[in-house]
């Protein structure tokens, strides 16, 4: 089974790892689903750049009420998204 997590969780795992991470990245976002309820659900791929030189990537999912009618795309929410944790 692998590991879905919400933006929460990443988000919280940043907050207390910031020292070990050099840098974060998402490397794609797909479309998993509709629902009438909440529109579209996403899965995106953020990868974690350690400062040892080692990657881990999860997989993080949100929908569409996250997003700004300025962003253009969910992967730019989540890119936008992604910046402000480190902030």
């Amino acid at each position: 089974m692998v590991n879905v997590y919400t933006q929460d969780n990443i988000y919280k795992l940043i907050q207390n790892n910031k020292d070990k991470i050099r840098d974060a990245k998402v490397t794609s976002v797909k479309t998993i689903d509709f629902n009438s309820m909440v529109g579209h659900t996403y899965i995106g791929i953020v990868k974690l750049i350690l400062n040892s030189g080692r990657s881990k990537l999860y997989r993080v999912v949100f929908n569409s009420t996250y997003l700004d009618y300025e962003d253009a795309t969910p992967q730019d929410y989540l890119e936008s998204w992604l910046e402000s944790c480190f902030n």
